[in-house]
């Protein structure tokens, strides 16, 4: 399995290549073999062939199972780009559309990063208002706002923990 990831900070971005394998013994291994700075365009031409030049130099191209990335639209569209340059170059037959796994704790990061951003301030008046229409259906009806917003969001970080 390979793990990539395009870090994106002041339009700094990096490349960070792991290795995971399981030997004969099923012990589960893994190693980092490249963390650098992506110099010139990152365009998915480019990080695809600086991916196929890592795995060319620790000679795993036909060793290459699946990649796990951010959900970043680059990534994909360089998974696509890997797959042409691995036919191409070494009559390999990986399926970007198969092998290429978005990272899960990432898109639930974004999930509940617009959720966060959707809340809006309930006015006391909102409350009372919507306590009034669901009074036989609100379990949480005892509790202040605060303390429901505070219930909110141990239940979100629990989820994301998860």
């Amino acid at each position: 399995m390979l793990f990539l990831v395009n870090m994106m900070k002041s339009m700094l971005i990096c490349e960070a290549v792991t290795r995971h394998w399981i030997d004969d013994d099923w012990n589960l291994h893994e190693a980092l073999l490249n963390f650098r700075h992506i110099m010139n365009q990152h365009t998915e031409e480019h990080l695809a062939w600086e991916l196929f030049q890592i795995l060319e130099f620790f000679d795993i191209s036909n060793k290459l199972f699946c990649i796990t990335s951010n959900n970043a639209k680059n990534c994909e569209a360089m998974c696509k780009e890997l797959t042409n340059i691995l036919r191409e170059k070494k009559d390999i037959r990986w399926s970007y559309k198969e092998k290429y796994i978005r990272c899960m704790n990432h898109v639930i990061n974004l999930a509940v990063q617009n959720f966060l951003k959707s809340i809006k301030k309930l006015t006391s008046e909102d409350m009372a208002e919507r306590n009034s229409e669901n009074e036989d259906d609100n379990e949480y009806s005892d509790i202040s706002l605060s303390e429901r917003f505070v219930l909110a969001m141990w239940k979100i970080r629990k989820l994301t923990k998860v």
